[in-house]
């Protein structure tokens, strides 16, 4: 078994997974039970939760997005999932992933934006992330984490 690293660069907030999931019940069974917390006929649970993410939240693409009064995308974001010892992440903003290795470290080729551009991508997020209540000026920032797989 091997365990691999690789070094990730935020400009942009990190916050914890489960901020962009929702719990949802599903139905047990196809019995649809009335009463009590199970099916009389078949033993299973009356209600399961599942946990789904939040519809601005694209998990396939890897953005999350605002979206305008017609359901059309006006703002999206990077989203970047990142786990290690301290739980599972999810970095919202500038992301840009290490891909170059020297004497067994890697490091990361930053290209993206400079730090003057650095308030256009808060401005960016803040106005994505503050109606979903995820919003936090003092998380905002440049963040650098170690992704282990």
């Amino acid at each position: 078994m091997s365990v691999d690293y690789q070094a990730t660069a935020v400009i942009g907030v990190v916050l914890p997974e489960v901020a962009f999931y929702q719990e949802i019940q599903i139905a047990g069974c196809e019995h649809n039970p009335i009463e009590g917390n199970f099916c009389s006929q078949c033993g299973r649970p009356r209600n399961i939760p599942v946990s789904k993410p939040i519809p601005e939240y694209d998990v396939d693409n890897n953005v999350l997005v605002k979206r305008g009064a017609s359901s059309e995308i006006v703002r999206q974001a990077s989203v970047a999932r990142i786990s290690n010892s301290s739980g599972d992440f999810l970095a919202v903003g500038n992301i840009v992933r290490g891909n170059m290795e020297i004497n067994g470290f890697s490091l990361i080729p930053y290209h993206g934006p400079s730090i003057e551009d650095a308030w256009h991508i808060k401005k960016l997020l803040k106005e994505i992330l503050e109606p979903l209540g995820l919003w936090d000026e003092e998380k905002f920032g440049i963040h650098a984490l170690l992704h282990v797989y």
